[in-house]
């Protein structure tokens, strides 16, 4: 693996085809390499709402009004897990 001088969170893998440009594994980024790829630090739930966000162009009353049930972030979207803690609560 080769790092791509600038993207730290870039790397070239060889393929028949020549080296390919793949995304890293970001768990074996060290945290200077992370802030290096403009990520900034937040929790899951915290970065769920922010693609949320996105999705709705900023609105965050458009994220609680949300219907979408078929989007995989729809549960997670108030900043909780409505999973957690729900087993056997049938």
């Amino acid at each position: 693996m080769s790092r791509i001088s600038g993207k730290p969170y870039l790397k070239l893998v060889p393929s028949s085809d020549g080296p390919l440009i793949v995304g890293r594994d970001p768990t074996t980024m060290t945290t200077a390499e992370l802030l290096e790829s403009g990520l900034v630090p937040r929790t899951p739930e915290a970065a769920i709402r922010e693609q949320c966000r996105f999705c709705t162009g900023g609105r965050n009353q458009a994220i609680d009004d949300c219907a979408d049930v078929k989007c995989p972030l729809w549960p997670f979207r108030m900043k909780s897990n409505p999973w957690k803690g729900a087993r056997g609560k049938r």
